[in-house]
């Protein structure tokens, strides 16, 4: 889905965040637009690993000679080993939390306002979530969405309407679409929103423009 409105300025990475090159000389040029993309699961031994295999003991992969390059920690508060939720609600929102919580702090808090994406939109930018799974999965979730659970995606699916996000493209028609409706890729059977409403209906009154298939996007 697409609202009406400028092109993309935010879209989804995980290990690193590009902006303009680095300068020999003091400039006042600053990036424009930010592209975050997020390799879910990737940490250092999947880099490791993928440099030996593509280009050797000595070798470097493309990401690793950008001019700027950092690392983030995304472990867990309640555990050794973090998951999707956790691990993006610190690369989206800054903060560590427990597994299985989006864009809240361990005591419940929202930390949603210290959102990359709302932050960008804030500064009057266009925003997007861009993903090859479920658009309410517990990746992206974090950037546009508050909840104590990634189970619920329901609740995640309507928040991204609320927050204005200008770009949505993903799978998980069965969160957008009410019990019993047919989608265009997801039977009647398989839709999941219990409230009755069809998210996908109301974001095409907002404006957005509704594409399901590669010829119409």
């Amino acid at each position: 889905m697409k609202r009406n409105s400028k092109p993309i300025a935010l879209a989804l990475t995980a290990l690193m965040a590009v902006s303009a090159p680095a300068q020999a000389e003091p400039s006042a040029e600053r990036a424009e637009n930010v592209i975050l993309m997020i390799g879910d699961g990737m940490g250092e031994s999947q880099v490791l690993a993928t440099r030996l295999f593509y280009a050797g003991r000595d070798g470097r992969l493309a990401m690793e000679t950008l001019p700027i390059y950092s690392q983030a920690s995304t472990l867990a508060a309640n555990r050794v080993v973090t998951d999707s939720a956790a691990a993006a609600t610190a690369f989206a929102t800054g903060t560590r939390t427990d597994t299985g919580r989006i864009a809240q702090d361990p005591a419940g808090r929202s930390t949603l306002a210290d959102s990359l994406l709302l932050l960008a939109r804030g500064a009057g930018k266009s925003t997007g979530l861009i993903t090859d799974v479920w658009l309410a999965h517990a990746t992206p979730a974090p950037f546009a969405a508050s909840v104590p659970s990634r189970r619920m995606m329901n609740e995640i699916a309507e928040q991204y309407l609320a927050n204005g996000v200008d770009v949505l493209l993903g799978g998980g028609e069965s969160n957008f679409r009410p019990q019993g409706a047919s989608g265009t890729h997801c039977a009647p059977g398989r839709t999941q929103r219990t409230d009755g409403r069809d998210l996908v209906a109301e974001a095409a009154r907002l404006g957005y423009q509704v594409v399901a298939n590669e010829a119409q996007i």
